[in-house]
């Protein structure tokens, strides 16, 4: 929710909006909403599906239809990343079985209500067309230039948060630097950088990843400096490991960071032949980094979403009131009631999900 709200941010600084080359990446944003909005409807009533799941086997077929979605987003955003075209996909097999669990079991909804979801997700994936008609810009205020600059500069302001966050941040860390004399001070600020995210959960995902990488790849480095390697040898394997990391970056960040960390000490040694000096200040560097980013994620205004209840609340009375004005129209369009349907249910379920979860996440 936090990266489709930046999104939208970021779509509304496009001066550009109405550009060719925008169309195709607008396309798949409106994509994602739907998926957002579909796989998110499609994980409710739990009490349900867990009757259904005693009756029959259908945890290894939504499980399975989970698992295909889940491999398909992952190569459809590589091939946006590495701008390649989409290969063909279809789970026409698992939707089957689905549709049969459905017909199985008529006196649970549950079945058709997932076989409903996972076809209109899989519908999706195949074609990567918007099932909905949407402007994407409706919700947004768009305000003039002076209006919009106190807007941002307003403590309510996500980007203003983030600055100054980030901000005193860097600031502590260069201060500590100093402060305690690090031989590499700059490794605090770095690893501040790399790990500050936009959100709690995805923060602290990503300094267990540092912390953790940074600690095996010392060891790992520490075991192969004993071994005096010749140089050729040496730089032989700094290719090899630098080429895995970066192939592994996207799908495991910790093992890149162990990577990473070994060529670090293994520079180091080449240039300066005292690789092994750096160890210890290499580890304190990412802890105290680590440590002041999660800090400041937790102190320096977070924005938790119980805090929210309120806004999202009046958010989901007017989806539902939109949904009712088009049933009480004189011709509804059936694709605008549909959509109309997804967004307040999609919209319910999120509200629901963080106000059950409390403080777990920060709309940072």
């Amino acid at each position: 929710m936090d990266l489709i709200a930046q999104i939208y941010q970021q779509m509304h600084m496009l001066s550009l909006v109405h550009n060719p080359e925008y169309k195709r990446l607008l396309r798949y944003f409106q994509v994602a909403l739907d998926l957002q909005e579909h796989i998110t409807v499609s994980l409710s009533q739990p009490d349900e599906v867990q009757k259904l799941v005693e009756k029959s086997q259908a945890e290894a077929i939504l499980r399975r239809n989970a698992q295909v979605i889940t491999e398909r987003l992952k190569t459809v955003a590589d091939d946006i990343l590495y701008h390649r075209y989409p290969q063909h996909f279809s789970m026409d097999n698992e939707l089957s079985a689905l549709e049969k669990l459905s017909n199985q079991h008529p006196d649970n909804p549950v079945g058709k209500f997932c076989y409903y979801h996972f076809s209109r997700v899989a519908r999706l994936l195949e074609r990567q067309r918007p099932l909905y008609q949407r402007n994407l810009m409706s919700t947004q205020q768009r305000l003039p230039f002076w209006p919009a600059l106190r807007a941002y500069l307003s403590l309510k302001s996500v980007a203003l948060r983030n600055a100054a966050r980030l901000g005193i941040t860097l600031a502590a860390g260069s201060s500590l630097g100093m402060l305690f004399h690090l031989p590499k001070p700059y490794w605090v600020l770095l690893t501040i950088m790399l790990v500050i995210q936009n959100g709690y959960n995805a923060t602290r995902v990503r300094i267990q990843h540092r912390a953790l990488g940074t600690f095996v790849g010392l060891i790992v480095a520490a075991g192969l400096l004993q071994l005096n390697l010749p140089l050729n040898v040496t730089l032989s394997c700094m290719l090899v490991i630098t080429i895995a990391a970066y192939l592994v970056l996207r799908k495991n960040y910790g093992l890149a960071v162990i990577g990473f960390t070994i060529t670090a000490v293994y520079t180091l040694q080449l240039l300066q032949l005292n690789g092994l000096h750096f160890l210890v200040p290499r580890l304190i560097d990412t802890v105290l980094g680590c440590i002041l980013a999660f800090a400041s994620t937790i102190w320096l205004w977070p924005q938790w979403q119980s805090g929210l209840l309120r806004k999202n609340a009046h958010q989901a009375l007017e989806a539902y009131q939109d949904e009712l004005r088009l049933l009480l129209s004189p011709e509804p369009k059936t694709s605008a009631l549909a959509y109309a349907r997804m967004k307040s249910e999609s919209g319910t379920q999120c509200r629901l999900y963080f106000a059950k979860s409390g403080d777990a996440g920060t709309g940072i």
